[in-house]
């Protein structure tokens, strides 16, 4: 983000607790240099690497070769912009999808190196539990 932006305040990182996942947190602000917007800083920073990899290239490659279907929303910018070059925006890293009368939900995970895959299995179920737990009984509105 140094190309675009001056005055960077990046907050301690902490732990957003919630009740069946924790996540770090960490809030990064800038004030925009004149001559960029936030049309090019997004194209600059997004895909992040907390939902492509890194290098950014070759991850992307792999993800189209490995998963053999569009993520639809997940991993989506979701967020406001204004005409002043002011906005906010988070990554949709769990979401759903209301469709023809079909649901679809989306997680997913961070693989590394030293991944292993049923681990990784196990922790997309917990981050889809909140959403799951919408349908568990149907007389809720």
């Amino acid at each position: 983000m140094k190309p675009f932006a001056d005055d960077f305040t990046v907050s301690e990182t902490s732990v957003k607790k919630y009740s069946n996942i924790q996540h770090l947190w960490t809030r990064i602000s800038a004030k925009l240099k004149d001559d960029f917007s936030i049309h090019a800083l997004l194209k600059a920073v997004y895909p992040t690497p907390s939902i492509c990899g890194m290098p950014k290239e070759k991850a992307l490659g792999l993800i189209k070769k490995l998963e053999g279907y569009k993520r639809g929303l997940y991993s989506g910018i979701i967020g406001w912009m204004n005409f002043n070059n002011s906005g906010e925006f988070v990554i949709a890293i769990r979401s759903a999808l209301y469709c023809r009368r079909k649901v679809c939900i989306f997680a997913g995970n961070g693989i590394v190196k030293d991944s292993s895959a049923d681990d990784e299995w196990k922790e997309t179920g917990l981050k889809l539990n909140p959403i799951l737990s919408l349908f568990e009984n149907e007389d809720k509105n």
